[in-house]
């Protein structure tokens, strides 16, 4: 039984120049969400993104023999992850400082009444 959603098989190449344009296209807007926006909005840096990637990718076509055309990247599904716990972790430094401020002005108080 054949599958007739596909547009190609994993054998199977585009005929027409302008379908490889088309494909090279689409990996190339796939490439640029994945690559660019996600290490903006987790302070990566770009370029280390995108080797990773390239590297990745390369190792992938290679252990497939090129069967399968798949750019790999970074991906939006651990960013939720990722935020939680930066925000864990930021909420304990600010309550440390906190607490160093708050101890702070209790000495400045006992020592200098003065000033309050």
């Amino acid at each position: 039984m054949e599958n007739k959603t596909l547009i190609y098989d994993v054998e199977e190449n585009p005929k027409k120049k302008s379908e490889w344009v088309l494909f090279a296209i689409q990996h190339i807007l796939a490439m640029l969400v994945a690559c660019i926006t996600v290490p903006s909005l987790t302070g990566l840096p770009i370029g280390s993104t995108l080797v990773s990637a390239g590297i990745g990718t390369i190792i992938y076509i290679l252990i497939t023999k090129k069967k399968s055309p798949v750019f790999l990247s970074s991906s939006f599904a651990y960013l939720n992850a990722m935020f939680s716990g930066l925000a864990v972790g930021v909420s304990r430094v600010l309550l440390i400082h906190m607490e160093t401020l708050f101890h702070l002005v209790k000495v400045v108080m006992l020592t200098m009444p003065q000033l309050c």
